[in-house]
């Protein structure tokens, strides 16, 4: 009697259970769909021109330089809107600079590095041309062999010119400059070396002995030590600059080529030229905790300003890879135009430049930054398609990204993984006890402090409150010292040993101070 009833209520409850499975899944459709939306990296502007850029770096101030090797012989410098502003010849007379070469020679830019106020740019130059070079380097060479040393500029950003030129070893790559300003680090491929340059002066003091292919340079934001990726191999070289002590974190992976280091200074990150990965290391144990496929030959990457995001460019895959840092999740891929070699990011804008070896620089804007009052993403714009062969032809020259990548695989594969763990130092970062955040000062109760009209200030130390910050002001002024105290807008407080009005003046003061306190301390321009 009851059987049809039954039945019906059956058919009932599987329509329901579909009706709300259908629902469930939508709503995660939808959600995906959102998230992928907010991860998007949008399209902004193609930049082209004579140019073959090997890297594109942003000065932190509003200027981005591209190198353009031996292809073009320039630097080409832009504005945020990516409108060219200056084409900077490699042309120097090396005479000038108290080198005994006769005639003008050129150079080769390849990477770049600012100085912490944006004033200076350091450029690596792969080689040199002119009398007196005729044994460059090249991607596939040896410690053994005897190539030309070459040179790295010091470029002026205020009047575009070549103010200083340092002579290092042979094939000089990536530039990195320590966060006190103090000294700049070169990685020579081909003598298998680093340079260690006072800033200053412009003086080469150290050539430090690393292996087979130094490539990235990445200081850390707190210790002075820099960490050197040996792309001949596996491991990576930790310099710490004040004691001039090397250590090593091994094993990382195969052909590690770029590093940067997450603002907190807690993780390190690395690009696995020849696995095809990207790791994350833990900079208090030397531990890798993570490896994540991000495409063939993942060449240079770049960090967000907050530290959420990486983004990496895949040299033979033609693409731009977005990560989120903490768990090294895939966020978002965008095609690029060919060879893809060099990225930054543009921290005011949030927006990703990319660096296309064929002749080409990309932009792109990161739309999870990008959310309007309602908190809606905005509206995206669809990535064009990738130039063609005529427009991505690249000039010929006896030195080939392709031959750099074949050295650095080769000799990762004939060297023996060593298994040694880090040992723990005094040079390695120390853990921080977790704190409560403490919310930001109120305005209207913060101490009225003297406002210092310098524009250059060298700063001794940052103080989360007024009080700490008072006790080492005491402390310098009792030592002869200003003690000038100069807020923040995040609510904490420098103190600066001194103020000037004259760049240099203040560099060289610096300079001073680092010797006379054998402690840290670094210009900050207004």
């Amino acid at each position: 009697m009851f059987q049809p009833y039954q039945q019906l209520a059956k058919q009932l409850l599987l329509v329901m259970a579909f009706f709300i499975a259908a629902t469930v899944a939508n709503k995660l459709f939808a959600q995906s769909k959102a998230n992928d939306k907010a991860n998007a990296l949008t399209y902004l502007k193609t930049i082209h021109g004579n140019i073959s850029p090997k890297s594109v770096v942003a000065s932190g101030k509003g200027l981005f330089y591209a190198q353009n090797m031996m292809y073009r012989h320039t630097v080409t410098v832009y504005d945020e809107q990516g409108d060219l502003l200056h084409t900077i010849k490699d042309a120097v007379k090396l005479s000038d600079h108290g080198f005994d070469y006769s005639g003008s020679h050129n150079g080769a830019p390849v990477e770049c590095a600012f100085t912490s106020d944006g004033r200076y740019a350091w450029v690596s130059n792969y080689q040199m041309y002119g009398n007196g070079f005729s044994n460059p380097g090249k991607d596939a060479c040896g410690k053994s062999d005897k190539y030309d040393n070459s040179f790295i500029y010091q470029i002026d950003t205020k009047t575009s010119e070549i103010q200083k030129v340092v002579e290092v070893g042979s094939v000089p790559k990536y530039v990195a400059v320590t966060p006190d300003d103090r000294l700049v680090l070169v990685t020579n491929w081909c003598s298998g070396d680093v340079s260690v340059i006072d800033a200053l002066l412009g003086e080469e003091l150290d050539r430090i002995d690393l292996g087979r292919y130094p490539r990235g340079i990445a200081t850390h934001p707190e210790y002075p030590l820099a960490f050197i990726a040996i792309m001949g191999g596996s491991d990576i070289a930790v310099y710490n600059y004040e004691h001039c002590k090397i250590q090593w974190i091994r094993n990382i992976g195969r052909g590690p080529r770029h590093i940067v280091i997450s603002p907190d200074g807690k993780y390190l990150y690395v690009t696995l030229n020849n696995e095809g990965k990207t790791a994350q290391v833990d900079l208090l144990t030397g531990e890798v905790l993570r490896k994540v496929n991000t495409g063939r030959t993942p060449r240079s990457m770049t960090i967000s300003e907050d530290g959420k995001y990486l983004y990496i460019v895949q040299y033979h895959d033609n693409q731009l890879v977005k990560l989120l840092a903490s768990d090294m999740s895939v966020l978002s891929r965008v095609k690029t135009n060919d060879r893809p070699i060099g990225v930054t990011f543009d921290a005011k804008n949030n927006n990703v430049w990319v660096a296309c070896y064929s002749g080409s620089i990309m932009i792109f804007e990161d739309q999870s930054y990008k959310v309007n009052e309602t908190g809606e993403i905005a509206a995206l714009v669809e990535t064009p398609s990738v130039q063609s062969k005529e427009e991505s032809s690249l000039p010929k020259s006896k030195v080939s990204e392709k031959k750099e990548e074949k050295a650095a695989a080769v000799t990762s594969k004939e060297s023996k993984p060593v298994q040694v763990k880090t040992p723990k130092t005094n040079s390695q970062p120390k853990p921080k006890p977790k704190a409560k955040p403490k919310p930001a000062p109120s305005l209207a109760n913060k101490k009225k402090l003297p406002v210092s009209n310098f524009k250059h200030h060298i700063i001794g130390g940052n103080f989360s409150t007024l009080a700490n910050a008072e006790v080492f002001a005491k402390e310098l002024r009792a030592k002869g010292y200003k003690g000038i105290i100069l807020p923040t807008e995040k609510g904490t407080y420098r103190v600066a040993y001194a103020g000037y009005n004259d760049h240099m003046q203040a560099q060289e003061a610096a300079i001073k101070i680092r010797w006379e306190t054998k402690k840290s301390a670094w210009v900050l321009t207004k």
